[in-house]
């Protein structure tokens, strides 16, 4: 199973220490030797994607161009 975090924040006025960026590199490479992280790809454009929703049994998607479709979600 993949999951994607997304995380709000500001960015600071300069960069993270090298340190840092080392630690995390590390910490990447042993997730991805253990199998425990698969990808660490970046996203595309929020412009290219959609937003989708559950409520009420309703999958509601709005593609960016702001198209809508509504589907009926069934339990398996």
């Amino acid at each position: 199973m993949r999951y994607m975090i997304l995380l709000q924040g500001t960015n600071p006025p300069t960069p993270p220490p090298a340190e840092l960026m080392e630690a995390i590199m590390k910490l990447g490479e042993e997730a991805t030797k253990a199998g425990a992280l698969l990808d660490t790809a970046g996203l595309m454009p929020s412009a290219a994607g959609a937003r989708v929703s559950l409520y009420g049994g309703k999958v509601t998607s709005v593609t960016a161009a702001g198209n809508r479709g509504v589907e009926t979600c069934r339990r398996r």
